[in-house]
């Protein structure tokens, strides 16, 4: 970390931007693995992957095979490896049944994790043998939660209690009824975007890039409609009091119960890669994972607002609705593309944020350094104090409401 506490810190007390090399090294990539995703909580994909008992789903996550296990109601998360011979249990999403068995030498594994058999062990026909105690070779359990719709892990097993983790930002998002939506996975989408995670992030945060990026989206849902919101080492984001749902959809799906208005909404980037987007009308959330230092794994999912929003006479509709989403997302792949391109040029410094439409930029900058620079031997939050607050909201929402 030596090499780069100077830069890290002069992103924390200057307001620099990160140099090039933090979003081509792959050693740096490697740091943030550690620091940013194993040793927190980190979304590993969605409670719909598995919502029935005996639902088995396979998900690679850092290069580490992890497994999703429902159990009635519970999702357990274990680490997809045969505590014999360390096979590959499931290789693809299937529906198990009461066991999970490996196809390499037959063991077999409770929904819980616990080995319930070891067919042959002692020779053929004795299926036990007194080297191997069924007792302490269940499957390795990796700390998980489950909120919003959506799937947690800690890899290290060291992060603070999830709910204590995840509370500012269930705060934020108090009024969202997350129990009413329902998950489309018929419209969901896997992209491989060449691009790091953190060009990935900044851009979303942001809404200056509107009126360039996404002409479309900006005659819906104006830049002039947006404010920032700084989340502190939790959260960071933009919200918006433009949006024209029934205008995308070409015709009203069912709203959110309790919504403030339908035009209003926030969206949030929850460090470190989960993107979600509560609308009256819809949800999206976007799952973030490294590949490499210039590569990222974005998984886009959708969700409705109850039972009512799945059914056929609304398929046209949720289709337009994700199909706008996702559109506006192609064209933010292209231009982190085109960033990332940029930032392997020596002539990349860091660049400069526009304060008054990129502070949310700078935020999670400063969370990225925070992060690293705890280097696991204190808490970010002991590096340095980040910010909770909305910039320009009130000016922001004014100016929509006199242009509408």
């Amino acid at each position: 970390m030596s090499g780069y506490t100077d830069e890290l810190t002069g992103v924390l007390r200057e307001d620099r931007g990160l140099p090039g090399r933090y979003f081509t090294d792959d050693g740096i990539l490697q740091l943030e693995q550690v620091q940013l995703f194993e040793r927190g909580w980190m979304c590993i994909g969605v409670s719909a992957d598995a919502p029935h008992k005996g639902d088995l789903f396979p998900v690679s996550v850092l290069g580490v095979p992890l497994l999703m296990v429902r159990d009635d109601d519970t999702l357990r998360v274990f680490h997809n490896v045969c505590r014999h011979r360390g096979a590959i249990l499931v290789e693809e999403a299937t529906h198990g049944g009461p066991r999970v068995v490996c196809r390499y030498h037959g063991w077999g594994y409770r929904l819980n994790g616990e080995l319930a058999s070891t067919p042959h062990v002692g020779g053929p026909g004795t299926h036990g043998c007194e080297t191997v105690d069924c007792r302490s070779l269940g499957l390795r359990p990796v700390r998980s939660a489950e909120w919003a719709g959506h799937v947690f892990v800690n890899l290290s097993g060291t992060a603070p209690e999830f709910a204590d983790w995840i509370r500012p930002s269930a705060t934020r998002f108090g009024a969202v009824p997350w129990g009413d939506l329902r998950c489309d996975r018929t419209l969901g989408r896997s992209l491989d975007v060449e691009a790091n995670w953190k060009i990935v992030c900044e851009n979303f945060v942001e809404s200056y890039h509107l009126p360039t990026v996404h002409p479309e989206l900006n005659s819906v849902n104006p830049m002039a409609a947006h404010y920032q919101i700084l989340g502190g080492h939790s959260y960071v984001g933009q919200g918006g009091s433009a949006y024209q749902g029934e205008v995308i959809a070409d015709g009203a799906l069912p709203v959110m119960r309790g919504a403030s208005g339908y035009s209003s909404y926030e969206s949030l980037l929850i460090v470190p890669n989960l993107i979600l987007g509560p609308l009256p009308d819809m949800t999206f959330s976007i799952i973030l994972l490294p590949l490499s230092a210039q590569r990222t794994a974005e998984r886009l999912n959708f969700y409705f607002v109850g039972d009512e929003a799945l059914q056929p006479r609304y398929d046209e509709a949720r289709t337009k609705s994700a199909g706008f989403i996702a559109k506006v997302n192609a064209e933010d792949v292209s231009i982190v593309e085109s960033v990332q391109h940029g930032r392997r040029s020596p002539a990349f410094d860091g660049g400069h944020f526009a304060r008054g439409q990129e502070t949310t930029s700078l935020h999670f900058q400063k969370m990225v350094a925070a992060a690293l620079l705890s280097n696991g031997q204190r808490s970010p939050q002991d590096v340095v104090e980040l910010e909770t607050r909305d910039i320009n909201r009130q000016s922001r929402t004014g100016a929509a409401r006199s242009a509408t």
